[in-house]
């Protein structure tokens, strides 16, 4: 199974603040919603209650990493460990699971993944949550697309592939 943690970060590894992004780039948005629709996903408290308040996209099953087992998940469940999200996606037969955040998933989960996918915001913010460091010794670039800055999109960035080296 592929697990493949998605994220847009900064030069300064940052993606989150106050709960919420750093920025607002229409085209990270865009490309998200097209690697992750419909799929497995799994995620924590957090990045659901942002995800649900917004209503950006669906998947064909919200994994919600929390302690309170008793919160309702549109779509999903709850799960007390990534551990148990997993087994589930293994007992459907998945055969990809997108890993989307918060910043103790991320650390959580990096070295069980087997592909990254992120988004180099090229600018340094102010956050309070950081992405992982992504180890060359680990990870291989295998392919990047750079975009402008424009009308809609103040910053320049990058979507980066990477894939686990050992996978």
């Amino acid at each position: 199974m592929n697990i493949i943690i998605i994220a847009a970060i900064s030069d300064n590894m940052a993606f989150g603040i106050k709960g919420g992004l750093p920025w607002d780039m229409p085209a990270d948005r865009t490309f998200l919603l097209e690697k992750i629709q419909d799929k497995f996903q799994i995620m924590g408290r957090r990045s659901y209650e942002e995800i649900v308040e917004t209503n950006f996209f669906t998947a064909s099953f919200h994994a919600v990493l929390t302690r309170n087992a008793e919160l309702a998940i549109r779509n999903g469940q709850t799960f007390s460990s990534y551990q148990a999200a997993l087994d589930v996606a293994l007992e459907r037969g998945e055969d990809e699971v997108i890993v989307l955040g918060g910043g103790q998933v991320y650390k959580q989960t990096i070295n069980q993944a087997t592909h990254l996918i992120l988004t180099e915001i090229h600018t340094e913010v102010e956050a309070d949550t950081f992405f992982p460091s992504v180890d060359p010794e680990i990870w291989q670039e295998v392919k990047r697309e750079g975009h402008k800055a424009d009308a809609e999109n103040a910053f320049d960035y990058d979507f980066v592939w990477y894939e686990k080296k050992d996978a």
